[in-house]
């Protein structure tokens, strides 16, 4: 089986809404080959820490996914395509700094 080689950016935006601010969390998902070719199509699915699932999406043309307007909470990334080993990340931990 071949591995997959991923790039998971997270990116934190705040909105400010009548004086109040909401969180905008997202995480953006690059899925790559090991010698850095482009995977579009692969799976990509959004988990609670304890694997419940809150999305799914495809990669795009560019082997892109976003997941966007997150909760404050812990996630997992889990990746699947044809021909390639399943992918799981380390928790990805989006809980809001006080």
């Amino acid at each position: 089986m071949r591995l997959f080689f991923i790039l998971i950016t997270i990116n934190f935006c705040w909105i400010f809404s009548f004086g109040q601010s909401a969180n905008n969390k997202q995480i953006q998902v690059k899925v790559l080959t090991e010698s850095r070719s482009i995977l579009h199509d692969a799976t990509v699915t959004l988990l609670t820490k304890d694997s419940s699932v809150i999305k799914t999406s495809f990669t795009d043309v560019s082997g892109t996914v976003v997941f966007d307007q997150l909760e404050a909470d812990n996630y997992i990334i889990q990746i699947r395509l044809l021909g390639f080993k399943d992918y799981n990340s380390a928790l990805i931990d989006l809980v809001s700094k006080k």
